[in-house]
């Protein structure tokens, strides 16, 4: 009994086994006639999509490299920008120092003028006329004060800047000024208008002695650029 049924089982088991074996045949060749391509055609057919499968996984492989190289490429520009705007920075920062850019900001104007009152006979005409003196003291508080800009005439003054006399003649940065003297500087404007102000300082001497003072407190002032000679003579 039980070996009638194991040759069942084995017999059933052939019978499905050449059945698949021709259901594959008849579809492959239901495939072949489909397509209307040999065994050999699908052969190279397979073979071509294992190609360009292949040949996408490379190309998708490039194209992640070639992303990772864009990407250090840009980290690399923008650390490159950086660098080139703290240099831009550094580079305006001396440009200011040395007075090559115009300044705009809040700052002070100061007019001066002669003494208007009339000579006494023999007295010395020098007693009524501004000197060089003077206005470089008032320049140098200035300075003292936290001045970024400081101009006379419209004449910027820098480290190589001289306030010199010749006769009777006021030269700023070798350049002939004449009365009234407009002296502008750029900075903290409480500290400048308290410098100004002084008592004892050199604007309430010339005040003190008859010569016109005028002080005008601005919240916006133009001082341009130095247009002298980059020499290393004089100091401010």
């Amino acid at each position: 009994m039980g070996s009638a049924r194991a040759h069942l089982i084995i017999a059933t088991a052939a019978l499905l086994v050449a059945f698949l074996a021709v259901l594959q045949v008849r579809t492959e060749r239901q495939v072949r006639q489909f397509l209307g391509v040999s065994s050999p055609q699908l052969e190279e057919l397979a073979y071509r999509m294992q190609r360009e499968e292949q040949l996408r996984s490379e190309l998708e492989a490039e194209a992640a490299a070639l992303r990772r190289r864009l990407e250090a490429l840009m980290e690399e520009m923008a650390r490159k920008q950086r660098g080139f705007y703290a240099l831009n920075m550094q580079l305006r920062a001396l440009r200011l120092l040395a007075g090559l850019t115009p300044v705009e900001g809040p700052g002070v104007a100061i007019e001066l003028s002669d003494n208007p009152r009339p000579l006494q006979p023999g007295e010395n005409p020098n007693e009524v006329l501004l000197h060089y003196t003077d206005l470089a003291r008032v320049v140098a508080d200035l300075w003292a004060a936290g001045a970024e800009a400081v101009a006379i005439n419209e004449e910027r003054l820098v480290g190589t800047s001289g306030i010199e006399c010749v006769g009777t003649t006021i030269l700023v940065n070798q350049r002939r000024l004449v009365p009234p003297f407009l002296i502008t500087a750029i900075g903290d404007l409480d500290r400048l208008m308290s410098e100004a102000g002084i008592r004892g300082g050199s604007l309430d001497m010339l005040k003190s002695f008859g010569f016109p003072v005028r002080i005008t407190r601005l919240q916006s002032l133009r001082i341009p650029a130095y247009r002298g000679a980059m020499a290393s003579a004089g100091a401010r």
